[in-house]
């Protein structure tokens, strides 16, 4: 995404970068029906938009939580982790939540891995910022200004099904 984050300062003139020299894009991986798939719970839409972090609990039969199953060579680079900022950039476009825990710790009751690994659905990414000079609840409020509002707006494409596109405007 093109769009330009205002710098927050420790005493300097504020400007702006383009996104994606502040942040690392973690894309979703494809699922799969590989018998050494890893489970991971899927984190989308429905996830999305509230002020609290999320924070998926186990899977379960009474539980909402999305279960996909990824390649285990692909869980490293498409695992979420604290701090990371999940956006959705298709259908509803621009709705953010910050992620509160890298894993979720399994029941005893389920067999397997004694964690679950968090994943972004097809219709999200994830951000990831470089380096500590601006924080993700800081990005997370930017992706919730108006300002923030107009640029993912020019950026929007797709007349049945709104998204946004990495692209180097």
């Amino acid at each position: 995404m093109p769009c330009h984050c205002p710098r927050a300062g420790h005493g300097t003139t504020l400007g702006s970068l383009p996104l994606r020299e502040l942040v690392d894009v973690i894309r979703a991986p494809v699922s799969t029906n590989d018998p050494y798939s890893v489970a991971a719970i899927e984190i989308g839409i429905p996830d999305l938009g509230g002020w609290r972090a999320v924070k998926p609990t186990t899977p379960g039969p009474n539980s909402q939580v999305r279960v996909v199953h990824i390649r285990e060579r692909r869980r490293e680079e498409s695992s979420l982790k604290k701090g990371d900022i999940v956006m959705s950039i298709k259908g509803t476009i621009g709705k953010t939540a910050l992620i509160e825990q890298s894993v979720v710790q399994a029941s005893e009751s389920l067999s397997g891995s004694d964690a679950w690994t968090l994943v972004t659905s097809g219709n999200c990414i994830a951000l990831r910022p470089r380096s500590q000079e601006i924080t993700s609840e800081y990005l997370l409020m930017y992706f919730r200004s108006q300002e923030f509002e107009h640029q993912r707006d020019s950026l929007q494409v797709g007349a049945v099904i709104p998204h946004v596109t990495q692209c180097s405007r």
